[in-house]
């Protein structure tokens, strides 16, 4: 399945495809986030504080028969200004 593909079934645009496996009736998808994603929360400005990254697990719709999951690395920024 391609890209273009999986964005259409599951509307993830702008997320860049890593890895994808299927296992017992399970469709897997690991996907980076945007650069959009790395602002800082409050003000919207890039230069922000990286504090690690959260693996966010996400059920998304079916595709066809199979469960879908996304697994999402989504860092943790911090935000100065008040």
């Amino acid at each position: 399945m391609t890209a273009a593909e999986l964005y259409k079934a599951i509307s993830v645009a702008g997320y860049a495809k890593l890895d994808c496996w299927r296992k017992e009736g399970v469709f897997s998808l690991q996907l980076a986030p945007p650069a959009s994603c790395r602002k800082r929360p409050r003000c919207g400005k890039r230069a922000a504080i990286r504090r690690g990254a959260v693996d966010c697990v996400v059920h998304a719709p079916r595709i066809g028969i199979e469960r879908t999951v996304l697994y999402i690395e989504t860092p943790r920024l911090e935000c100065q200004k008040i």
